[in-house]
């Protein structure tokens, strides 16, 4: 069962409560990112996660996806 909308909206209750949660603005992120193609969005919660903890490994993986293979950015994905 795909419950795209059901999803999005507990990830933005959960933000709610933690909007410095690093995991929930990456996972959100992710989500945006692969179900809705939300490239800009999903960019922006990763930067807004890394704020909240720079060495967060799923976000710097996550952000390194998005920026090689869709911005095609590969100098800043190696920084």
């Amino acid at each position: 069962r795909k419950d795209y909308d059901g999803s999005e909206f507990m990830y933005q209750k959960a933000l709610e409560h933690e909007p410095m949660d690093a995991t929930s603005l990456c996972n959100y992120g992710l989500f945006l990112q692969n179900i809705r193609s939300d490239y800009m969005r999903a960019e922006q919660l990763y930067k807004r996660a890394l704020d909240c903890d720079n060495s967060h490994v799923s976000t710097l993986c996550n952000y390194a996806t998005l920026l090689t293979t869709v911005k095609k950015d590969y100098q800043k994905a190696d920084e």
